[in-house]
């Protein structure tokens, strides 16, 4: 039980991480050209990030990665579009 919940806790800081990152690489697309009309793609993160803290299960952080993947793609793609190679952030197996 210990082992399965120090994974929790291990996935937890790595979607946490994670959607930081995201939050970095959508504030310099920002400066760039990007378009976040009144900050919906920002405000989500920072709830994604709120959520990830306050998750206390799999399924509560799975959901949470299903979000942050889509707004990964998002970005990915404008990245890919002004010629930037990215690198895929890696997410816990849950």
């Amino acid at each position: 039980m210990k082992d399965k919940n120090n994974k929790f806790f291990n996935d937890k800081d790595l979607v946490i991480e994670n959607l930081r990152t995201l939050k970095i690489n959508l504030e310099d697309l920002v400066d760039v050209g990007f378009s976040d009309p009144n900050d919906v793609i920002y405000n989500e993160l920072l709830s994604m990030i709120d959520d990830a803290k306050g998750s206390d299960s799999e399924l509560a952080l799975s959901e949470v990665i299903e979000r942050a993947r889509v707004i990964e793609t998002k970005l990915d793609y404008f990245y890919s579009h002004e010629g930037i190679e990215t690198t895929e952030l890696s997410w816990p197996q849950i």
